[in-house]
């Protein structure tokens, strides 16, 4: 039922930002580790681990409820030689978080993940207009029973009008001929 997905699909498009912004804030700590290029502390390492794995454990939720476009989307995203590029590099750092001396290119790592963070954005906006398609048809639905009812309603009110103007009409009748055959036996006693 559409209106049952609605709020599935928000909380699916909220993982989906989440796995975003973790993108975005790993595109800050590689980039910052890169250029810098010295030993990161133990705290830096595990945000940036953490960032990373951010990404992958919100792609792999059990609460994602999406379409097959963009699970096919995310198939294509976690197969992509951009974030494929983002993760070797990423890992490189890590790897090397003890020495510094990366030896990496800070600018090819910010194509990648800003190429990364574009998929993204498109699967994102995949999904908002899947869930927008699920609003719109279930206003649709909404505005149809709406009318049904209404209808309905009407056609109810219309039908009792007419069956209270048959009983009043039928109990008129009943009080006048009563009425009529009083007047009668009065005038007849009378006389």
């Amino acid at each position: 039922s559409p209106v049952v997905g609605v709020p599935l699909a928000i909380r699916s498009t909220e993982i989906l930002e989440t796995a975003k912004e973790s993108a975005g804030r790993l595109r800050a700590q590689v980039i910052g580790a890169i250029v810098a290029n010295v030993p990161i502390d133990a705290a830096r390492y595990k945000t940036i681990n953490s960032l990373k794995e951010g990404v992958d454990l919100s792609l792999k939720s059990q609460g994602l409820s999406i379409s097959l476009e963009s699970k096919k989307k995310i198939a294509a995203f976690k197969a992509s030689n951009n974030w494929s590029k983002t993760v070797e590099i990423t890992d490189s750092v890590l790897k090397n978080a003890d020495k510094g001396n990366y030896g990496l290119d800070s600018k090819a790592f910010y194509s990648y993940i800003t190429a990364a963070l574009d998929d993204l954005a498109d699967i994102i906006n995949t999904e908002l207009q899947s869930t927008e398609d699920k609003v719109n048809l279930t206003l649709g639905d909404a505005k149809q029973q709406l009318w049904s009812f209404s209808l309905f309603g009407l056609l109810f009110g219309c039908g009792l009008i007419v069956s209270l103007l048959y009983t009043v009409r039928g109990i008129t009748k009943s009080v006048t001929a009563t009425i009529d055959e009083l007047a009668a036996s009065s005038s007849s006693v009378g006389t």
